[in-house]
């Protein structure tokens, strides 16, 4: 079901790279760095006539960033409330968010609900109860520092991963009301930050937390959230989530930078590029590793030259 959420957000998200205007965004525009023969011997040229680029990064301290900016909201909204597979999407998502709200509890979340079934009756989520983590944040929002004692980086997991996905929620729907928590979005942005402000005091500092073992702060999960929410959290919650958040970005890639051009042959480097996730959600602010993301270029490079083979 983890990977399930992951896909929710690459449904969502994936949409900006064939709708935005071509234009160079991000770290493309330098690639120019890394010229062809840079890494060894093989001469690569890069191709990108057929395709659309991503919209520009925003400049450093706006949020959202990871996957879009401020300028993208109004596509990706009107996508959400408008066409049938971006209603679906957000039915899916919505009910994750409503049930960490109303938990699971008898006479509160409900199956059969609007919100917990679809058109045909099937469960929006088929295991209320592993998802149900209504406890663990209401305590971060309340900011019970003893909350998350004892509780495992599974569910660690499974909580910050439904709070990523309230951060977009909150987001998308900034301003508006929902019947089925009886909140303002406005409302459930400020409890966010406040869990997210918990549970960075708790783990910031702890030995157990480090690029290893990221999921004692939540995953990318949290730094999905932080960028999403960053509009709607105070200027103290911002820098506790920062400080924790830096704590889980590695120093350098886990593998491919220091490996021999033409030997960089290994999945790995996509594998564990979700590690520049976290990263880019700093950019330019405390605690980003700008050589990480630098040497993830040139892992990718060297990749790309050598592991991607004609054959495909």
């Amino acid at each position: 079901m983890i990977r399930f959420i992951k896909v929710l957000f690459t449904l969502i998200f994936s949409y900006q790279i064939c709708s935005a205007q071509s234009q160079q965004g991000g770290f493309t525009d330098q690639w120019n760095n890394f010229p062809a023969g840079t890494f060894g011997p093989k001469t690569f040229s890069f191709d990108t006539s057929s395709l659309r680029s991503i919209s520009i990064v925003p400049a450093s301290g706006i949020h959202p960033r990871i996957y879009f900016g401020p300028a993208d909201l109004p596509e990706i909204q009107d996508r959400l409330q408008n066409t049938q597979a971006g209603q679906e999407v957000f039915k899916q998502l919505h009910a994750y968010t409503t049930l960490m709200h109303l938990s699971y509890n008898p006479g509160l979340y409900n199956h059969n609900s609007s919100y917990g079934a679809d058109a045909f009756g099937n469960r929006r989520i088929s295991n209320a109860g592993k998802w149900n983590k209504s406890a663990l944040y209401s305590g971060l929002v309340s900011g019970d520092l003893t909350i998350l004692n004892g509780v495992s980086n599974k569910d660690r997991y499974l909580l910050s991963s439904v709070m990523a996905l309230e951060a977009f929620e909150c987001l998308v729907m900034a301003g508006q009301f929902d019947n089925d928590t009886g909140m303002n979005y406005d409302d459930r942005a400020e409890m966010l930050g406040k869990a997210m402000s918990t549970w960075a005091q708790i783990v910031y500092g702890d030995p157990l937390l480090n690029w290893n073992n990221y999921h004692h702060f939540g995953g990318v999960h949290m730094a999905f959230a932080y960028d999403l929410n960053y509009n709607s959290m105070t200027g103290n919650q911002r820098d506790s989530v920062r400080l924790a958040l830096a704590e889980t970005i590695p120093a350098t890639p886990r593998y491919g930078v220091n490996t021999e051009n033409y030997a960089t042959t290994s999945n790995w480097v996509g594998l564990n590029s979700f590690e520049l996730l976290t990263n880019f959600a700093l950019e330019g602010e405390s605690g980003y590793n700008a050589s990480l993301t630098e040497d993830y270029m040139k892992s990718y490079y060297k990749f790309i030259s050598y592991g991607w083979y004609a054959s495909g």
